[in-house]
């Protein structure tokens, strides 16, 4: 059994007790009063709705969007990116492009403390679409106006991490469904509703693009646990994600991150992004992070915590997504975060929809793969130079027998060394590593 299946087989339990506690004081009055009183300042400081718990019980269904249409007819990537940045910023001013959804006068915002679901609605000032925003865990500088948040936040993410739909995700449905039908009364259709949301808002985003088949953009989301309910194909859904990201290569369909995330299968994985997987920034990144996890857990165990919070504050946050994408963040200027920068080719997609993104993504020329770089390829690379600069028959022989680089003996390396004169630098730095 895998790393991750022993993880699994550990916490899969936890993840459901958790769950059900979580589902326990979710449906309550405590949580319903608390979570009223705990979104008071941000209905202060966001002149947005106070939370009714109430409004997760709509049966309002969601009608099934014209998902061709969607991709074709979405907001920008700069217009998704910024709604769900603005998750980050203290004060509900509206970036560029933006303006507040308002219920009853005020922007509708939701803050649930037990689930740990949070979000806020925009809507373009171009086309008047709606995009439902999604907070991440600890909510950005949020936290200051409501800290009693941050808990339920965090631990919504351990159900989805160990194999099952947190509450999170279904009250996630639910506060779209109640947006859906005031939207509906105002004239706007599911065709024109978009989720959208950074980290643990990312997730919950694929979740309701999933459950519903609306569109929208995922922004350094884990992935989610596939589900029979699924609406739609999602090919009117976007997951960016950024190598070197601990958080959002916890997939199994991002190559990286095993044997801590499930084992790497892109089409029938356990733990797959939900819509067009789209990866940005440095895939050297993504190498030095399979390296660290690829080393057994039990060692080092400070060492590899505290890389891991590193990776997350130098690759997670959304800047890095944001500038990689050639988006400047807008509110708040989460550029200056600690690390944040482009850290790859810039792929500038930022006034493109959903599926110019997508179309755009297969066009690229830069490495983009979910899979990290295949090394047997290098290794038959070496070993086409070494028969032009004519090493040895048994030298040769060996290196082909070879799976990769890394089992390639002294010997044989020492005689490939024959093969700088001719080879790449990289290919040369190669051969030095295999000495």
């Amino acid at each position: 059994m895998s790393e991750y299946g022993k993880l699994i087989d550990g916490w899969h339990g936890v993840g459901h007790l958790v769950n059900e506690v979580t589902r326990l004081f979710d449906d309550s009055w405590i949580n319903g009063t608390a979570s009223f009183f705990a979104s008071l300042p941000n209905a202060f400081f966001h002149h947005s709705t106070p939370t009714r718990i109430s409004e997760l019980d709509s049966d309002y269904q969601i009608p099934l969007p014209d998902i061709e249409y969607q991709a074709t007819h979405s907001p920008t990537m700069e217009q998704f990116f910024d709604a769900a940045n603005a998750s980050y910023a203290i004060r509900g001013t509206a970036p560029e492009g933006l303006e507040p959804f308002e219920i009853d006068g005020r922007q509708a915002e939701l803050v649930d403390l037990v689930s740990g679901m949070s979000a806020r609605v925009w809507e373009t000032t171009d086309n008047h679409q709606l995009i439902v925003s999604f907070s991440p865990s600890g909510g950005g500088l949020t936290l200051l106006t409501n800290p009693f948040q941050v808990p339920g936040q965090f631990i919504s993410n351990v159900p989805t991490a160990t194999g099952w739909e947190s509450v999170g995700q279904q009250d996630a449905v639910k506060f779209v469904s109640y947006v859906a039908d005031a939207a509906n009364e105002r004239g706007i259709s599911s065709d024109d509703i978009f989720v959208t949301g950074h980290s643990l808002g990312g997730a919950l985003a694929q979740y309701v693009g999933q459950q519903t088949g609306l569109g929208g953009v995922s922004w350094a989301g884990q992935g989610i646990v596939p589900s029979d309910n699924a609406v739609g194909d999602g090919s009117n859904f976007i997951s960016v994600v950024t190598y070197g990201d601990p958080w959002a290569t916890l997939s199994s369909d991002v190559e990286g991150v095993q044997p801590m995330a499930a084992d790497f299968d892109v089409e029938n994985g356990v733990h797959p992004h939900w819509g067009t997987v789209i990866p940005v920034g440095d895939v050297n990144d993504q190498v030095d992070l399979h390296d660290l996890y690829a080393a057994p857990l039990h060692d080092n165990a400070l060492v590899f915590v505290v890389e891991f919070l590193a990776r997350g504050f130098s690759h997670h946050f959304p800047a890095n997504q944001g500038l990689d994408l050639g988006i400047t963040p807008e509110i708040p200027r989460t550029d200056w975060f600690p690390g944040a920068k482009q850290h790859g080719e810039l792929f500038d997609v930022a006034d493109h929809t959903i599926a110019e993104t997508i179309v755009a993504n297969d066009e690229r020329t830069d490495y983009h793969d979910l899979a990290l770089p295949d090394t047997e390829t290098d290794a038959q690379s070496l070993l086409a130079q070494a028969i032009n600069a004519n090493v040895s028959d048994d030298a040769v022989a060996q290196l082909d027998s070879s799976a990769d680089l890394a089992s390639v003996d002294s010997d044989v390396a020492a005689a490939l060394a024959q093969v700088v004169g001719v080879a790449g630098a990289d290919d040369a730095a190669q051969l030095d590593a295999v000495a």
